[in-house]
């Protein structure tokens, strides 16, 4: 059985999952893993350090044609079985269409997406109606894989049904940590930022606590961005914390996930953010992170937030006893809380080189792309196992998906599990 992957571009945030998966699928499924992309990397990817992804032994399809197309859909010609995966609703026309007839063919189709905005007043209201129908128009996918449980839970309000919804993420490249001599004793905090000046990103909320927190034994690295692009957004920074910041502005991906090597906490305080991908790689960079609720990355901050948020047991996704923790979960519209994570940061001073090894070692068995694989794999394997149960079986199924009952059981994603 073959699995395609139709994406608008290539991803530096889907590759690495993608390459993971390859010999995965292979062993368990016998197939291919296809990567179609619509259209080749964006102008606006590379202006943002972005270069063009390696996928590894996938088998890869930029800018197909109409006949290339049509190969892919009817199985490399000899109706090769296949699940076809989807990145979001709103895609290009092409891939749109593309969705519609394989739904209307009867073969399995699968979306990942994060939620829309939904901070933007009437137009999240717009975007809330545009979603319910969504729902009843794509019914019939077989998966909607939902990046963090806050665009699961989006989804379900909008009328999708929940045994189909599964809490997905983005699986990044490796980081390899440098040695502990690169750390010396005494220094003070780093903070680090990474994004642009678009205000859902949430910089200028940072910049404001920063002036409350009273404290000046740190500083804060701004990547992405220069100073006079942020006073062109949001006015001139304030004096008190001026000596604060250092301004990285746009940085290559490489340049920045070695950064992060020297960052003791990455902040991520959006007002909205689909999934935050650079919270996966401050953690394989054994760094703390400070996450906004609206994130779905928050999934991989783990607190008593989280656990109340999840669809999951509180024993299941809380951080294991003695495990050092590895950030916080803030909401940035409570600006007393947000100030007072902040200033517990800074006041918890630089993390050891031992720390910095357990957060690192966290994320490589929980948020690699291996395990990201093999979450994956186990999604479709549960899903092929109901799929041969007849309507009433199916039913009692979907009932036991809420607990209590042996079954065949949904896997839970790996971040959400101690063991």
């Amino acid at each position: 059985m073959n699995i395609v992957f139709w994406q608008n571009e290539p991803s530096i945030h889907q590759a690495p999952f993608l390459k993971a998966l390859r010999p995965l699928w292979k062993d368990r499924f016998d197939g291919d893993v296809i990567v179609c992309c619509e259209n080749d990397l964006s102008s606006y990817r590379q202006n943002n350090g972005w270069d063009r992804p390696d996928y590894g032994g996938c088998v890869c399809v930029v800018a197909p044609s109409d006949s290339e197309r049509n190969v892919i859909i009817s199985g490399n010609g000899d109706n090769q079985p296949a699940i076809h995966v989807f990145s979001g609703f709103d895609m290009t026309p092409i891939n749109n269409r593309t969705l519609r007839a394989l739904l209307k063919a009867g073969e399995r189709c699968w979306i990942v997406s994060e939620r829309p905005r939904d901070d933007e007043g009437i137009k999240s209201i717009l975007r809330f109606i545009k979603y319910c129908y969504f729902a009843k128009r794509y019914k019939n996918i077989e998966a909607l894989l939902g990046m963090g449980q806050i665009s699961c839970r989006y989804f379900e309000r909008c009328g999708f049904d929940k045994a189909k919804l599964f809490p997905f993420g983005y699986f990044t490249k490796a980081i390899k940590l440098k040695s502990p001599d690169r750390y010396i004793d005494d220094r003070c905090v780093n903070l680090g930022y990474v994004g642009n000046v678009n205000a859902w990103k949430g910089l200028d909320l940072l910049m404001q606590a920063c002036v409350r927190v009273n404290v000046r034994d740190y500083k804060l690295h701004v990547i992405g961005m220069s100073q006079e692009g942020y006073s062109n957004a949001w006015g001139p920074i304030s004096k008190e914390i001026q000596d604060n910041i250092i301004w990285h502005d746009v940085l290559p991906n490489a340049q920045v996930r070695d950064l992060l090597q020297d960052m003791d906490y990455l902040i991520i305080p959006s007002r909205y953010d689909g999934w935050g991908a650079v919270c996966n790689e401050a953690l394989q960079a054994g760094c703390r992170v400070l996450v906004s609720n609206r994130a779905g990355a928050c999934d991989l901050i783990m607190s008593d937030l989280d656990a109340r948020q999840a669809d999951l047991r509180q024993e299941d996704v809380r951080q294991a006893d003695g495990e050092v923790p590895r950030g916080y979960v803030i909401d940035p519209y409570h600006s007393d809380a947000f100030v007072s994570y902040l200033k517990q940061a800074i006041d918890g001073g630089a993390l050891t080189y031992a720390e910095r090894i357990e957060i690192h070692q966290w994320a490589n068995e929980k948020i690699s792309p291996e395990a990201g694989a093999e979450y994956f794999c186990n999604i479709v394997s549960y899903l092929s196992s109901i799929n041969t149960l007849d309507r009433k079986d199916r039913s009692l199924q979907e009932k036991e998906r809420e607990g209590g009952q042996d079954g065949i059981f949904p896997p839970y994603a790996p971040w959400f599990c101690n063991s």
